[in-house]
């Protein structure tokens, strides 16, 4: 672990087939095979054409599902871009007077005693501000388009940064920190800021979902996909799941099932990552924990 921070320091390290039936008349007449099967006239100058016709058709539908797949994400895109001008509307104009009632309890909380009933009570204020203020800044990183920073990044060292950070935090709430990287683990094309920002995000979230304590494991490996090198970095937890209809939700602006979330981590998590060229990945078992996979692209020797 590097750095010389205070607190914890965490490291990585069939059934047979039946029997077809099969019914056949002369040529130039319907002929099956099997339950499901097609009909298809028997000449041999009708089954060539009959198949290419459902073979375009098979086209067809595929470009029509894509069409409609893109459709949706515009649609999408376009209602993210509508919140996003929102938020940063909302964020301004409550992080103004936010700072000023800030700025007011701090001197109250100066000229009252610290036996005072009152003491306590400006510090609830305190730290309800800081917990807005939290939020505030959420939206702002929601709402802005900062084009990313592309360079070399080491992985393991990001990691290593963001828990850190987060191992106290972890330990007050029994949840055991480990993870786990090849030693030749070759650099990530990314952007530094929004990479911790989306290790912390992920982290923070893993941590929550564990309430009665847990394990939080963190796991750095190389890899392929379409568009060549990529390397991996799964965040696996042992806590209560993400339930099926919930998952393709998650990412959702907004969307909570925390009593005292906003709802934007996750979103601004895949925000991001997306625009660092990567991806989001997100495996749950409900009871039994949760995995989420951030592939990023690899850089070139």
């Amino acid at each position: 672990m590097t750095g010389s921070r205070k607190g914890p320091s965490v490291h990585l390290s069939l059934m047979s087939p039946q029997e077809p039936s099969s019914l056949s008349t002369d040529c130039g007449t319907v002929s099956f095979a099997g339950d499901d099967a097609t009909p298809c006239m028997t000449d041999d100058r009708f089954c060539p054409m009959i198949e290419t016709v459902y073979e375009k058709q098979h086209e067809v539908d595929e470009l029509q599902e894509r069409l409609d797949d893109a459709e949706s994400r515009l649609k999408h895109l376009g209602d993210l871009a509508k919140l996003g001008e929102l938020s940063a509307v909302v964020a301004h104009e409550i992080r103004n007077p936010l700072a000023g009632i800030s700025a007011t309890a701090e001197m109250l909380l100066d000229d009252i005693p610290s036996d005072d009933p009152r003491h306590e009570s400006i510090r609830i204020i305190l730290d309800e501000i800081q917990r807005l203020e939290k939020t505030v800044g959420n939206l702002l990183d929601f709402a802005r388009n900062r084009k990313p920073f592309i360079t070399r990044v080491d992985l393991r060292e990001q990691v290593e940064h963001v828990l850190e950070r987060i191992a106290s935090y972890a330990q007050e709430r029994n949840v055991t920190v480990s993870g786990v990287a090849p030693r030749d683990l070759p650099d990530a094309l990314a952007d530094p800021e929004l990479i911790r920002q989306a290790f912390q995000n992920v982290s923070l979230n893993a941590i929550q979902a564990m309430p009665e304590g847990g394990e939080l494991k963190v796991t750095l490996s190389p890899g392929c996909d379409e568009r060549g090198r990529c390397l991996k970095v799964a965040f696996t937890d042992t806590g209560c799941g993400i339930s099926p209809e919930n998952v393709e939700k998650i990412f959702d602006p907004f969307f909570t099932t925390k009593a005292n979330g906003a709802g934007l981590g996750l979103a601004v998590t895949r925000k991001a990552i997306e625009a660092l060229n990567g991806t989001v990945l997100v495996e749950s078992v409900a009871g039994r924990g949760t995995t989420f996979t951030i592939v990023l692209r690899a850089a070139q020797a």
